[in-house]
């Protein structure tokens, strides 16, 4: 009963910490890595990181008072949105590893709110369909890494502008495609641990507290005729 307890709020912390790993692995620019560096100047960062939304980007901000004869410029990294111009990259395959991306934490999420709100989580057959739940999240957040198959991964791909400042190279790991792999990984032994978990079914079946107490009140009643019959037996 303890531990079907302690399980019951341990589950949905970790699909919590699951779907909010998910949502941020891919929402930046840092997803994956060309590790060559680009033709530098100060407008570009030496390596390009691009993620599911856009790439990495150099934006400047007058630091100096309107005033002062000379100016500063603040160098800030921010991430820019891809252009009308990237659709063509942005093949089918890049395409359906943003939707897995976006339908991973939605169900882990929506795994934690049914764990929370269903009576019956030590069924076994309760807790067998939401390990299968979890198994298809795991399947989505692995199919988010499809990134690393499509055509944006691949540098020759890319429009003229951006390609003729970068060596032909593929894509690598970053901080983004780390954390989804980290969180696949533990997707699947969430899934894994569900499904092993130990029922309790009695405990949770409808009128089982009930059936435990009549069984309870009607122990006594035959003991108490054994006795009855044990003092008409003497008596005869």
């Amino acid at each position: 009963m303890a531990d079907l307890q302690f399980m019951r709020w341990l589950v949905p912390v970790l699909l919590i910490v699951t779907g909010a790993l998910s949502i941020f692995g891919v929402s930046f620019c840092h997803f994956v890595v060309f590790p060559e560096p680009v033709t530098s100047n100060e407008f570009r960062p030496e390596k390009v990181s691009i993620g599911f939304w856009g790439y990495n980007h150099f934006y400047f901000y007058n630091g100096t008072n309107s005033g002062d004869s000379e100016q500063e410029f603040w160098r800030v990294e921010g991430c820019k949105a891809y252009l009308d111009e990237d659709a063509d990259t942005l093949d089918a395959t890049f395409q359906a590893a943003r939707v897995f991306a976006i339908l991973t934490p939605i169900f882990a999420i929506l795994s934690a709110i049914l764990v929370c709100t269903m009576g019956n989580f030590g069924n076994s057959k309760v807790t067998k369909c939401l390990s299968g739940l979890l198994l298809l999240t795991t399947l989505f957040s692995g199919l988010s890494l499809l990134f690393f198959s499509s055509d944006v991964c691949e540098t020759k791909n890319w429009r003229p502008k951006i390609a003729e400042l970068m060596e032909d190279q593929t894509c690598h790991l970053d901080t983004g495609s780390i954390i989804v792999v980290v969180n696949t990984i533990l997707l699947f032994l969430i899934a894994v641990m569900v499904y092993f978990m130990p029922t309790g079914e009695s405990t949770y079946t409808a009128g089982g507290e009930d059936e435990a107490v009549a069984k309870d009140e009607e122990e006594p009643k035959e003991g108490g005729r054994e006795e009855e019959e044990a003092a008409e037996e003497t008596k005869e």
